[in-house]
């Protein structure tokens, strides 16, 4: 008898370390993929409808010379495994984006939530910071994961970083009031192998302790998520070796136009306050506080990227947007922030500053920050919250 309870435990210890489980068998990055909503069929990353469990994710930019692997928790989240709900008595800030958040194009270290925690360390008050960045996703798409991450996550902060790219296409009119998930636990008493062979026979995902291989997050030519496989005429205006890339799922082929369609979408009105409120209201459920980011584009900060986008734009004409005339969603952000309460940080002016500098913070052809710049955005929204003093700089960590 006691051998056998011996052998049982031993198993299990075994099997528990092999195939860990997610506390929430419901709960997972696909249910909030602007990419899975769509109900294509796919085969690269973005595409796939099964749930992501210690994924990795590879994205390229070979235009940049770069190529970034990112690695998933249990929950298909750019994090270590979460606890639920919190124990380690530290403040938890959740981060709500896209792949901005995320950290597209940079290390598993250099996200914006890694630098918000870096730069609390140095003030030695340590937090816990969650991201939940979601590459692709839009404002529809923050609203469904708060409604339910919350609730079940209970942060004591919310940073919800709109990208520049969220406005006006991704605000969604009406805002759907959804329902917060039914959580779904895993049986803490029942044998890991029970588990595991229930889920093979199911077909479901069996994640193990170990990363997956990596997946190109963007859909290789011919694919029904690769606007490629079947392109307009317009197409044939792109850079041949931008194109080629882009078949080949080494370069964002969603980008396409991004100039001159961030030329005519800058300059359209919003209206962010019933969003806003929703936030506000899921926040407010939990107990927590709502903060709001804005995040520019590269080409709202300077012109120096322009270049580079024109390679992949169907002309040239446009040279600049600089001007006034395309900061009207931060203004327009910032008036609905003020009017519901909600803190807000505009970062247009400090990355146009640190440019002016001569800093270069994205990348070239890539839309998005280098490591070291989402770092210091990450310091910068940590030093916003923790003091009333008004941030005049990007912070630099030590």
């Amino acid at each position: 008898m006691v051998l056998a309870a011996l052998l049982f435990a031993g198993q299990e210890t075994l099997f528990r370390g092999i195939f860990p489980l997610p506390e929430i068998r419901n709960f997972n990055r696909v249910n909030y993929s602007a990419f899975t909503a769509r109900g294509q069929t796919a085969t690269s990353f973005a595409g796939a409808r099964r749930p992501a469990m210690n994924a990795t994710v590879r994205w390229n930019s070979r235009p940049d010379g770069a190529s970034y692997d990112i690695h998933l928790n249990l929950y298909g989240f750019r994090d270590r495994d979460w606890q639920l709900p919190p124990t380690t008595g530290r403040e938890r800030v959740m981060f709500v984006g896209d792949s901005l958040v995320e950290g597209f194009m940079a290390t598993d270290g250099e996200t914006i939530p890694a630098g918000y925690a870096r730069a609390a360390a140095q003030r030695r008050k340590p937090v816990e910071a969650m991201n939940f960045g979601v590459g692709g996703a839009g404002i529809d798409n923050y609203l469904r994961l708060m409604r339910d991450a919350v609730p079940l996550f209970r942060p004591h902060r919310i940073v919800v970083v709109i990208y520049a790219n969220d406005l006006p296409y991704s605000l969604p009119n009406p805002v759907p009031v959804a329902i917060p998930l039914a959580p779904i636990t895993e049986p803490s008493f029942r044998p890991r192998l029970l588990a595991v062979l229930g889920r093979v026979v199911q077909r479901q995902v069996v994640p193990r302790r170990w990363y997956a291989r990596a997946a190109l997050f963007v859909p290789v030519v011919p694919d029904p998520l690769n606007p490629w496989t079947d392109p307009p005429q317009e197409f044939a205006k792109i850079d041949p070796a931008i194109a080629e890339a882009m078949r080949r799922g080494d370069f964002n082929p969603f980008v396409v136009n991004l100039l001159n369609h961030a030329r005519m979408a800058l300059r359209q009105p919003v209206e962010p306050r019933p969003a806003l409120k929703v936030m506000q209201e899921i926040a407010a459920s939990a107990q927590a506080e709502l903060h709001l980011v804005y995040l520019p584009l590269s080409t709202q900060v300077s012109d120096y990227y322009v270049r580079f986008q024109q390679k992949y734009a169907y002309d040239s004409s446009t040279e600049s947007l600089m001007g006034d005339e395309y900061q009207l969603h931060s203004g327009s952000l910032a008036t609905a922030c003020g009017e519901l309460g909600i803190p807000f940080l505009d970062l247009t002016p400090l990355l146009r500053k640190a440019e002016t500098g001569g800093e270069h913070l994205y990348w070239n052809f890539d839309e998005h920050l280098r490591g070291a710049s989402y770092l210091r955005v990450g310091a910068t929204i940590e030093a916003w919250m923790a003091s009333p003093t008004p941030i005049n700089d990007l912070v630099t960590l030590n």
